[in-house]
């Protein structure tokens, strides 16, 4: 197929956004030469359900729309399999570790605890022991 040029003017017309008139002036320049290859090299870098709504006829449109959802079809296919294929593996391993935090968290717990209420006991007392000293000088200097 003959490239077809896109420019800058022609995504202004179709109502592209300032920002993403922008970025794509500054990755591509004012025009460019679209190819099925160049579709390729920047199939991540290019709103193209943007393009396919925007530039495309009602035929066209339809067709992109019939291709894009087989194409996420199979996405949603194969990524729920690698979805299911980690759960398998990591799930034994999510186990063991809640299994392992549980009865770290307990040992924390009644450690923490433990180290609490000496420190509440520490506050306790040193309050107490200073402020009947200080009463008792009251007391005394009368």
């Amino acid at each position: 197929m003959k490239p077809v040029t896109i420019s800058i003017s022609m995504l202004r017309k179709a109502g592209a956004c300032k920002a993403e008139l922008s970025r794509l002036e500054g990755l591509f320049g004012p025009r460019v030469a679209l190819t099925e290859e160049f579709a390729l090299a920047n199939a991540a870098s290019c709103d193209w359900d943007w393009a396919a709504f925007n530039l495309l006829s009602g035929s066209a449109q339809a067709e992109y729309e019939r291709v894009r959802g087989a194409a996420w079809a199979e996405y949603e296919r194969v990524r729920d399999a690698a979805r299911a294929e980690y759960q398998r593996v990591t799930d034994p391993a999510r186990a063991e570790y809640e299994r392992v935090r549980g009865a770290a968290w307990a040992e924390y717990e009644r450690v923490r605890g433990a180290a609490r209420a000496e420190y509440e006991r520490a506050k306790a007392v040193t309050f107490a022991r200073l402020y009947i000293a200080s009463k008792n000088k009251e007391t005394t200097a009368q």
